[in-house]
């Protein structure tokens, strides 16, 4: 799959299981949607049954619009990926992030595990302790 650029956002599939986004910027809701399709074909091409973990990172990200919060939320609810790490988030925006996870976990929404971390050895890490994706071919 090859690598896309919506709005604040360049996305890749690294291998089946693990893609890698870039966001810089100011997130817009047609980037979050742009982000959820990416996601769910992400999904879709490394096959059924597949652990989908997403890398996020977000040391360039300055926020999100007032469209995409509620994009957001539609993303959380597709749940593209089972685990999502994002590195180096700044507080505002995390917190941002923050009360849209917790909002679908009040909904009882299944949504993705998150992590925040610092460094791109930490997300990783945090990773690795989860469920493995498949081998690629």
């Amino acid at each position: 799959m090859d690598k896309r650029t919506a709005g604040a956002f360049t996305m890749e599939l690294l291998r089946p299981g693990l893609s890698h986004t870039i966001w810089q910027g100011e997130a817009t809701a047609q980037a979050f949607r742009e982000l959820r399709e990416f996601g769910l074909a992400c999904r879709e091409a490394s096959g059924p049954g597949a652990v989908m973990n997403g890398i996020i990172d977000a040391r360039e990200a300055t926020g999100l619009d007032r469209g995409a919060r509620k994009e957001l939320q539609e993303l959380g609810r597709a749940k593209p990926w089972d685990r999502v790490v994002f590195i180096g988030v700044r507080f505002e925006v995390k917190v941002l992030l923050e009360l849209v996870i917790r909002a679908l976990q009040l909904m009882k929404m299944d949504t993705a595990e998150v992590s925040f971390v610092d460094t791109a050895e930490q997300a990783e890490a945090w990773l690795a302790d989860g469920p493995t994706p498949p081998a690629g071919p």
